[in-house]
């Protein structure tokens, strides 16, 4: 998740060093290695305590106990923990016409297709070449649970501590690639931003739930009738259209 990726840096954490009586002696900053260092320090037992995490980290409360020996080097090993997004719900469709999230009959919001592209940034920036690539299908609902639903095609998903699906702090861009079935495609492409919250939780809630409004397919039907003795084509002649699919009947004339 971290690897390589520009949201996440091991530079600017600050650890403060106590002594036995916890009295502060001594703050450190680590360098972009994740690596700090103390001032020479006398002999005797100290902890170490993380004040402020570093850019998308987040903060350790743990304490760490260390030794501090004369003409030695003690070392104190911690580890970083990335902040994520689990997003619960990655998108919801409603229909245009109703706007709400309830389908027209004969159409159906499950099986759309939306491809969500990752780029490691903060400023909403998506010209590049994206970190991962998924595509997710919408259920029943016409929503995407990412914590439950697999992608359909793409990149290896992203993991937490416990083994769930999350989302990096970063850009996201969302766009439907396949309308549901009696909808036409919305192309439009959404942009969110999943961003820090400094503190000791791992998990964020700054994703923004895209809402996409479908537009369901509409025909045009033409047809006339002729009386066979004269050729000729009625007027005001009434005509039941029945739907196949759902039983709705209307009049035409």
């Amino acid at each position: 998740m971290t690897d390589g990726n520009n949201c996440y840096s091991l530079k600017g954490a600050v650890y403060g060093v106590y002594n036995s009586s916890d009295k502060l002696v001594q703050t450190l900053e680590t360098d972009e290695n994740g690596y700090a260092k103390s001032g020479g320090l006398p002999q005797g037992t100290y902890s170490v305590k993380e004040m402020s995490s570093s850019p998308s980290y987040k903060i350790d409360v743990a304490s760490y106990d260390v030794t501090v020996y004369s003409d030695s080097t003690s070392t104190v090993n911690v580890t970083e923990v990335p902040q994520n997004d689990p997003v619960s719900v990655l998108v919801g469709k409603i229909d245009k016409d109703t706007t709400e999230a309830y389908k027209q009959n004969g159409a159906t919001f499950e099986g759309a297709q939306f491809e969500i592209k990752y780029f490691d940034n903060l400023n909403g920036d998506s010209s590049g070449t994206p970190v991962r690539t998924w595509v997710y299908e919408t259920n029943a609902n016409g929503e995407i649970h990412p914590m439950t639903q697999n992608p359909v095609s793409g990149d290896e998903t992203f993991k937490d501590t416990f083994g769930d699906v999350v989302f990096p702090i970063g850009t996201y861009t969302i766009q439907e690639i396949k309308a549901p079935t009696g909808y036409l495609v919305n192309n439009t492409i959404e942009t969110r931003i999943i961003t820090e919250e400094p503190g000791s939780d791992e998990h964020v809630d700054t994703y923004n739930q895209v809402t996409t409004p479908e537009q369901v397919k509409r025909s045009d039907l033409s047809f006339s009738k002729k009386f066979s003795n004269t050729g000729e084509r009625g007027k005001n002649i009434p005509f039941l259209l029945t739907s196949n699919s759902t039983g709705e009947s209307h009049f035409a004339t």
